[in-house]
C-alpha cells in the first residue's frame, strides 16, 4: 500500500505518456513505468512473477489488444478506474489471492474470461454494454458480479461453478447470439432476464437453487432449452417463447408444480419432461410441431398434459407405474 501512495505522488511530477507496443508488469520498477501510461497500443500483462498485492493504474484509458492477469501469487486488487476500452480480450485467470477486479468505466471489449480465481469476491464491470463472449467460471468466493449494463452478447455467456454467487442480474440484456448457460452455482437464487428477446443457440439453467426463472420477452431460441436439477424452482415463465430450434428438457426440478408455454408453436427436436416430483400440470396450448419424440416420465403427481394443436398427433399411451407419456 505504501508503494501505491508513493506512486500516485510521483505521477504528479511525471508526464503521462501514450505507451507503444505491449507492456508487462514484473516488479515495482515496471509497475511504476506502466502507471504513467494513458494508453497502451499493444497488450497489458501482469506477470506471474510480480509480487505486489495490488495493481492500480489511475491513468490508463485504453488497451489496444488484450489484458492478461494470470497465475499471480499474492495480487489482491486489480483496479483500472478509467479504463474505457480493450481492443481484444480480458483474461483474469488462476490468481491465487485476487479478491477484487474493478473496471468501473469499461464499455468495450471483445471477450471477458474470469476463471479459476479461488479468492475473488467481486468483479465490477457496471458500464460494460456489449461483448463477444463472457465466461465467469470456478471462482469459489465470488459473491458480487456487476454486469448491469450488459445489453448484447455476440457469442456465449457462461456463468458456472461459482460457489457463493447469489444473484445474476442482467436487467437490460436483450440478445445472446450463441449460448446462455448458468450452471452449478449452488447459492444462486436470483436470475433476472426481463428484456431478453432472442438466444441464438442453447438456453440452459442447471443446478441452481432458483425459486423462479422468468424471461418474459424471449420469443426465439435457436438451440435447445434445458432447465434441470434446480431443486427450489417453483416458477417457470417464458410466455412469449414461440420456437425452440433444438430439444426441450425440464428435468429434476422438485418444487415445480406447473408450467405453461402458451406461445410455443414448434420444437425441432424432442420434448423431455422427467423426474419433476411435484409437477402436476403442463401446458402447450399452441404447440403444433415436434420434430422428435416426447418423453414425459416419472413425474409422480402429473395429471394434466395438454398438446391440443399438435398436427396429427401419434397415439399416446400412459404407463401408470411411472407416470410416463409417449408421443
Amino acid at each position: 500500500m505504501a508503494f501505491f501512495f508513493l506512486l500516485v505522488a510521483s505521477l504528479a511530477q511525471t508526464d503521462a505518456v501514450a505507451c507503444t507496443g505491449s507492456v508487462t508488469i514484473t516488479d515495482d520498477a515496471t509497475y511504476a513505468a506502466v502507471a504513467t501510461c494513458t494508453t497502451i497500443s499493444g497488450s497489458l500483462t501482469v506477470d506471474s512473477t510480480f509480487i505486489g498485492t495490488e495493481v492500480v493504474l489511475p491513468l490508463l484509458g485504453s488497451i489496444g489488444v488484450s489484458c492478461f492477469v494470470r497465475n499471480t501469487v499474492i495480487l489482491a486488487t486489480l483496479d483500472l478506474p478509467v479504463l474505457d476500452s480493450v481492443g481484444g480480450s480480458v483474461y483474469i485467470q488462476n490468481n491465487a489471492r485476487l479478491v477484487s477486479v474493478i473496471m468501473p468505466k469499461l464499455t468495450s471489449v471483445l471477450d471477458v474470461f474470469v476463471q479459476l480465481n479461488g479468492m475473488l469476491a467481486s468483479a465490477t464491470l457496471p458500464l460494460l454494454g456489449s461483448v463477444r463472449s463472457m465466461f465467469v467460471q470456478q471462482n469459489a468466493q465470488l459473491e458480487n458480479l456487476d454486469l448491469t449494463q450488459l445489453s448484447e452478447v455476440r457469442g456465449n455467456i457462461l456463468v458456472g461453478n461459482n460457489d457463493l454467487l447469489a444473484s445474476l442480474d442482467l436487467p437490460i440484456l436483450r440478445s445472446v447470439a450463441a449460448d446462455i448457460e448458468v450452471q452449478i452455482n449452488p447459492r444462486l437464487d436470483s436470475l433476472d432476464l426481463p428484456l431478453l428477446v432472442s438466444v441464438g443457440d442453447d438456453f440452459r439453467v442447471v443446478g441452481c437453487p432458483l425459486t423462479a426463472l422468468k424471461a418474459p420477452l424471449l420469443g426465439v431460441l435457436g438451440g435447445s432449452f434445458a432447465v434441470s436439477t434446480n431443486d427450489q424452482l417453483a416458477v417457470l415463465e417464458l410466455p412469449l417463447l414461440g420456437t425452440v430450434g433444438g430439444g426441450f428438457r425440464v428435468e429434476q426440478n422438485d418444487q415445480l408444480i406447473s408450467f405453461d408455454f402458451p406461445s410455443l408453436e414448434s420444437v425441432d427436436n424432442s420434448i423431455d419432461i422427467r423426474r419433476n416430483l411435484n409437477l402436476a400440470s403442463v401446458g402447450f396450448s399452441q404447440l403444433n410441431v415436434v420434430g422428435g419424440g416426447c418423453d414425459i416420465d416419472t413425474n409422480a403427481e402429473l395429471i394434466n398434459v395438454t398438446f391440443p394443436q399438435v398436427t396429427q398427433p401419434p397415439q399416446r399411451t400412459k404407463d401408470p407405474a411411472n407416470a410416463r407419456v409417449y408421443i
